[in-house]
């Protein structure tokens, strides 16, 4: 897995460069638009890493969907954990060419334990084998300009998700599921 981060990041490094050279990116203000960001999860253990799309929609305000990929990256069983949310930026720290940015997370999460079925279980288990409900969370994300509209995001999250029938699950959950996750990526 941490093979494949990094053969990621380094495509990310070649394709920055201009003429051999990383370009200079002095006093330019890190803003990406879309990241894609991967790395690890508390909540999975279907041994893949987590995979986290982030778009931003205003200045402060964002969506993001986190998850493995069960069913079009894999096939791979075990606890898996997918999230979508919508995030607001709290603060901002600029530095000379990155930023430090926190954000508060609101949106839903979905346990599953076995194979994948279409849609989300609110209000059940889908024979056992998975549920979804609420999910608040913070993050902190590291952005670093590296070349000319590419930035490298490392984001570190933690929240909790409520799964009202989590105990029903074949493999019993708790309700309150809490979880912290750490990626990193490239963002444009």
């Amino acid at each position: 897995m941490w093979v494949q981060m990094y053969q990621f990041l380094m495509v990310g490094v070649l394709y920055a460069q201009d003429n051999g050279k990383i370009q200079k990116t002095n006093n330019t203000v890190a803003n990406n638009h879309l990241n894609f960001r991967m790395g690890y999860s508390t909540a999975t253990t279907n041994g893949r890493p987590t995979l986290c799309l982030e778009g931003k929609v205003s200045p402060k305000g964002a969506i993001e969907a986190c998850g493995t990929g069960y069913g079009f990256v894999h096939r791979d069983l075990g606890t898996d954990f997918v999230h979508f949310r919508a995030k607001w930026g709290v603060f901002k720290r600029h530095f000379s060419s990155s930023q430090l940015q926190g954000q508060m997370g609101a949106g839903f999460a979905e346990i599953q334990l076995g194979a994948d079925e279409l849609g989300f279980q609110f209000g059940g288990t889908e024979e056992g084998i998975e549920t979804a409900g609420p999910e608040v969370s913070a993050s902190v994300q590291f952005i670093q300009s590296f070349g000319k509209q590419t930035e490298l995001v490392v984001d570190v999250n933690g929240g909790t998700a409520y799964f009202h029938h989590g105990p029903d699950l074949v493999v019993p959950q708790n309700r309150v599921y809490p979880f912290v996750e750490v990626s990193a990526g490239l963002g444009w």
